[in-house]
């Protein structure tokens, strides 16, 4: 995430900036699936159908996951629509801290991630 760009995120401070990560999600099945963050650092997720405007956080936000400060990681369950795309945005607790985190999914079937950092996703 250092290389990544950065945001003032949804309940954030309206000062602070944060980096952000946006992964594309694709599911091949509809059906409910499992979003799960793996880090040493404490992440939130975000998640957007079909696009992500990081100047418009409200817009097509659809579902969110904070870690409420309890664990590191996020988790949110959502259903999916196998003929949509959704836009998966991890950013941290703390303004400008990075570090590595992994996403793990569970559901259905298998879906697609592709990282991207395009402000549109």
């Amino acid at each position: 995430m250092p290389s990544s760009p950065q945001f003032h995120r949804p309940f954030g401070g309206s000062k602070d900036y944060y980096y952000y990560q946006a992964i594309h999600v694709a599911a091949f099945i509809r059906g409910t699936y499992s979003f799960e963050s793996l880090s040493d650092m404490h992440t939130m997720g975000f998640l957007y159908d079909s696009s992500f405007d990081p100047s418009n956080l409200s817009a097509n936000l659809v579902s969110y996951s904070d870690n409420n400060d309890t664990i590191k990681g996020f988790r949110m369950d959502f259903l999916l629509s196998s003929a949509r795309t959704y836009i998966l945005v991890v950013t941290t607790s703390e303004a400008t801290v990075t570090g590595d985190f992994w996403i793990l999914v569970h559901g259905s079937a298998s879906v697609r991630l592709t990282s991207n950092t395009s402000p549109t996703g």
